[in-house]
């Protein structure tokens, strides 16, 4: 499988941001992935769904620890089972 574009990342993002401001679920949000994206079918458009989500989530968090002056530095932290990147197994503990 070849990486995403830029654009076509910037399209899951906006589709995940649209869903989850309207409250939608993974399985809604599959579907709005399955529309933009019609070579991504089951699995993939839940792994997609679940991936914005979770970046979505953690964009906000930074925002707040940004903007609050609460949080100083952050730390990688990875699952470190068989589906974890190589890139996000060297990255686990970094602090910045």
């Amino acid at each position: 499988m070849s990486p995403p574009s830029r654009e076509a990342g910037r399209g899951r993002g906006r589709i995940a941001g649209e869903g989850v401001a309207a409250g939608e679920g993974i399985p809604a949000l599959q579907r709005r992935v399955q529309a933009v994206f019609t070579h991504a079918t089951g699995a993939r458009t839940e792994a997609i769904a679940r991936t914005e989500v979770v970046g979505a989530s953690n964009a906000g968090k930074l925002a707040w620890a940004t903007q609050t002056g609460e949080v100083e530095t952050k730390s990688w932290l990875a699952a470190l089972d068989d589906r974890t990147r190589p890139t996000h197994v060297s990255a686990h503990g970094q602090t910045v």
